[in-house]
């Protein structure tokens, strides 16, 4: 019986030249497996950063089989750390990330996103050390031009199933020690639990009313993520929680999701595009 080779690790960046940082401030991750599309603008949307030298930037990589690797390379000289390796998914890669930081607050910037401008971790650093928080986040402008959260969460908006967008979410990396990392058992939704996770050491949570980040809709879907989603708020906040969540979220985002299959005919499309638009902006207000 032929046994399946395992992939070589490769790595690069920065770290491995002893060209080291004092201790970054922000840590900003990028995970990625074959994101050849919208990676460079990822990148460059982190290292032209006007606070550039309080960020330390790794690149987590599934073994990409596109042209990822060769454009995480072109810019190696940018990046403080990159690896490429098999991972057990999203969630997986994004803990190794964790353990990898050496950044006080880590923000986890997907390779379909990017940072709203180049002085917006200026802005977001400014905030940070004034208030010492142990969360800081803002909004996200999505690809059909949606943005949320437009207001400060509270502790009645998680329970009834809110939650952060985790593209502006900047986190003190002991408090996603002590949370217990990503939990590997959600497929789709491990961001949301972590962060309901963090609420029950009473963490400052600060909210800057900024874009942070353009945020792609790619991906998004299925009713998975919505029961995942129900169970995460079960486990996080009992039953009745769940139990609303799915009836006054859930369904809706399931009636998006059926018209989302009236896509194939013409004359539904525009339909759709707006029931998709309006069912978002509900669940997200």
């Amino acid at each position: 019986m032929k046994l399946k080779q395992k992939q070589k690790k490769l790595e690069g960046g920065l770290r491995l030249k002893r060209k080291i940082k004092k201790k970054p401030l922000i840590t900003i991750i990028t995970v990625v497996r074959n994101g050849e599309k919208s990676l460079a603008k990822t990148i460059k949307s982190v290292i032209n950063q006007t606070a550039r030298k309080y960020i330390e930037y790794i690149i987590i990589d599934g073994n990409s089989t596109d042209r990822t690797l060769d454009i995480t390379r072109e810019y190696s000289y940018k990046i403080d750390y990159w690896v490429s390796e098999s991972d057990k998914g999203i969630y997986d890669a994004m803990n190794k990330g964790v353990k990898l930081a050496k950044g006080e607050y880590i923000q986890f910037l997907n390779a379909d996103d990017r940072l709203y401008d180049k002085r917006i971790i200026k802005k977001v650093i400014f905030e940070m050390v004034k208030e010492n928080a142990d969360i800081v986040y803002g909004m996200i402008k999505d690809s059909r031009g949606n943005i949320w959260p437009k207001k400060k969460r509270t502790f009645q908006d998680f329970k009834k199933g809110k939650t952060l967008a985790h593209p502006a979410t900047f986190m003190k990396k002991k408090l996603i020690i002590r949370s217990g990392f990503f939990d590997l058992r959600y497929k789709i939704s491990a961001d949301r639990d972590l962060i309901y996770k963090t609420l029950r050491f009473d963490p400052k949570i600060i909210f800057i009313n900024k874009i942070i980040t353009f945020f792609s809709l790619e991906g998004i879907s299925s009713k998975s993520h919505i029961n995942e989603q129900a169970k995460i708020i079960k486990n996080n906040f009992g039953e009745i929680y769940s139990i609303y969540f799915y009836f006054s979220q859930g369904l809706p985002l399931l009636i998006m999701y059926s018209f989302s299959y009236i896509g194939i005919l013409p004359s539904f499309r525009k339909l759709k595009s707006r029931l998709l638009d309006n069912v978002f902006r509900f669940i997200n207000k």
